[in-house]
């Protein structure tokens, strides 16, 4: 029999269904990835301004040879360190310039962070059926989907930390010695600080700590801690070293004003309420937030009488304490800070994945286990509002694309409105279905019963990439209108754009030398170097820029716009293309007149 199987010891392994082997989860797990995290995804246009601006960054690497200045458009670009630049940089030399390029980085952190999990279950609990369960529910939550498949550095970071993370346990669980343990944790500390700087140091830090003082092993921690310390040192001081002697003010700017100012200023950058993570959580762990109910209550019922002994933890207390510590102390901590983004909790959906996995297997993947009054009780509950949100949302999507009397979802020409309406409506019907199954008689005492939570979102998961709303095409996605425009830009045409749009423009034409009229937005620090500054044309010298510059060169000036009427800080132009709510306004060269 497999060595994974029930025959080995393990946590309740006595009680415990074979279910099925680890190669075969695997494979199962490899699929699904493959299916809905990376067939789809170069489909969708690439979207203003977070894809365009990682992708330009590294594309900018790419062309001048620079990996250790990033620069955006020209300018320095001081805001994350390179780490998440080079994975893409080096996806761009595999798949080219394109939209699948720029996101595969992020999509194949996501999978490596998913077979992590597999293997750091595994190896702790020796039971396939929660591994192979919180791989698919950490995959399958709407929120990790989402930054997995857009082409940001947040999967980046969480893969990087939750190596960190799962390195160290392995060493709790004897797996791998502690010198070991402790040097893993040191080299994707370092990692992760390259993907994303100091808060890299200080998640693991805030986590580890309160753990080993509750294992009362704190001194032991200090002991070791020259070892994750010195490897991560090793492994930034290269790059770290170099950027301070090319940008003597890199760490100046990065440590204060992308710190500091970021997570404890009140004028911080999306500042939001201390309660803005619950519902951020709860939506986007649908359709497994209406299962935390039965989940957690199995897993507070079977492990309280554990947690409150005096003998020593068995391996899975330990784990359990160490994923609740992971799961709540990173939480918390970015709910304190000032600046927040939804992205900020995606370290947490993997311990909560686990966590759910575990209760989850409590409730239904245990020998001729009939759930009992309340977990009966409770599980009808998620299924009738998994029903109540996929009728709520069909009718939303009925309304608003037939009946609401506005713009559609779906309206431009090229969008087939009536098709991808129904791909949506499909989509949540089979959500509607799954939860009516997930209830039926026949399947009660199933331990494949929570795999068929997971058939629900991955229909919709499939669906969104072909599906975007045609109003996010108009408001995010500009590269159509650009790419038409590439085979009229010469090598000494002058591009001009608003801040909404630089980005896309150096993309898309693949220039870097554009000039930035109106706001400064992420470009006010570069724009303070004395190569630089001249690049700002504010709108009061745009009228006169343009004509002095079109006596020697061609201009084409890129706006962004619910009107196609010139505005007054701008001369006549003499063409004018437009594509929804994109601009480009063009000068033709003119000769001097006397």
């Amino acid at each position: 029999m497999n060595r994974f199987t029930a025959e080995n010891r393990g946590c309740d392994s006595e009680n415990y269904t074979g279910f099925i082997t680890w190669k075969k989860s695997l494979f199962i797990l490899s699929t699904l990835f493959f299916i809905v995290y990376i067939l789809p995804l170069g489909v969708r246009p690439l979207f203003t301004p977070d894809e365009v601006r990682y992708g330009e960054i590294a594309r900018e690497m790419l062309a001048s040879g620079d990996w250790i200045v990033p620069h955006f458009n020209g300018f320095r670009y001081f805001e994350k360190p390179p780490m998440g630049y080079w994975m893409n940089a080096l996806s761009l030399l595999l798949f080219g310039d394109t939209s699948f390029g720029v996101r595969f980085s992020s999509a194949i952190s996501t999978g490596l962070t998913a077979f992590a999990i597999f293997f750091l279950v595994l190896k702790t609990c020796r039971r396939v059926y929660p591994a192979l369960l919180s791989s698919l529910i950490y995959l399958t939550f709407l929120q990790v989907f989402i930054i997995g498949t857009l082409g940001v550095l947040d999967a980046i970071l969480t893969l990087w930390l939750s190596l960190a993370m799962i390195a160290f346990f392995l060493g709790e669980i004897d797996f791998i010695s502690k010198n070991r343990a402790y040097t893993y944790l040191g080299l994707f500390c370092g990692l992760a600080f390259l993907s994303k700087g100091f808060l890299a140091l200080a998640v693991p830090v805030i986590i580890i700590s309160p753990y080993m003082l509750w294992q009362r092993r704190f001194l032991e921690l200090i002991r070791y801690s020259w070892i994750p310390i010195l490897t991560a040192v090793l492994l930034v001081a290269p790059w770290a070293l170099l950027i301070h002697h090319y940008e003597g003010d890199f760490w100046r700017y990065f440590f204060w004003e992308q710190h500091i100012n970021r997570f404890f200023s009140s004028t911080a950058n999306h500042a939001e309420p201390f309660w803005y993570f619950i519902p951020v959580l709860l939506i986007f762990s649908l359709p497994w937030t209406t299962l935390f109910p039965v989940a957690f209550g199995k897993l507070i019922t079977f492990n309280i009488k554990k947690l409150k002994s005096k003998n020593k933890p068995d391996n899975e207390v330990k784990f359990l304490g160490y994923l609740l510590l992971w799961f709540l102390i990173p939480f918390l901590f970015f709910s304190y800070s000032k600046g927040k983004l939804a992205s900020y909790i995606l370290p947490c959906y993997l311990p909560l994945s686990i966590l759910l996995a575990l209760g989850l297997e409590r409730a239904y993947g245990l020998k001729q286990l009939i759930p009992g009054k309340w977990t009966r009780y409770l599980e009808k509950t998620a299924a009738y509002s998994n029903v109540f949100i996929a009728l709520s949302l069909i009718g939303g999507i009925i309304f608003m694309q037939w009946f609401s009397g506005k713009d559609p979802i779906y309206f431009l020409t090229e969008s087939m409105p009536v098709l991808k309406s129904l791909i949506l409506i499909f989509a949540f019907l089979i959500w509607g279905a799954m939860a009516f199954f997930f209830i039926s008689k026949k399947i009660t005492t199933s331990p494949w019963k929570p795999f068929i939570v997971v058939i629900m979102p991955m229909v919709l998961m499939l669906a969104i990439p072909f599906t975007i709303p045609d109003r996010m095409r108009i408001a995010k996605a500009p590269g159509h209108f650009l790419v038409n425009q590439k085979d009229f830009v010469t090598a000494d045409t002058i591009l001009i754009s608003e801040h909404a749009l630089m980005g896309a423009v150096s993309w898309f034409l693949q220039r870097n030398d554009i000039y930035l009229t109106g706001g400064e937005g992420e470009y006010k620090y570069g724009l303070k170097y004395s190569d630089s500054e001249f690049r700002h044309i504010p709108y009061a010298q745009l009228t006169s820029f343009i004509n002095n510059t079109r006596t020697q060169h061609p201009v084409m000036y890129f706006d962004k716009s619910s009107s196609s009427e010139t505005p007054d800080y701008v001369p006549k132009p003499d063409k004018v293309k437009t594509e929804n709510n994109f601009i480009l306004r063009i000068y033709n060269q003119k000769a001097v007149t006397r």
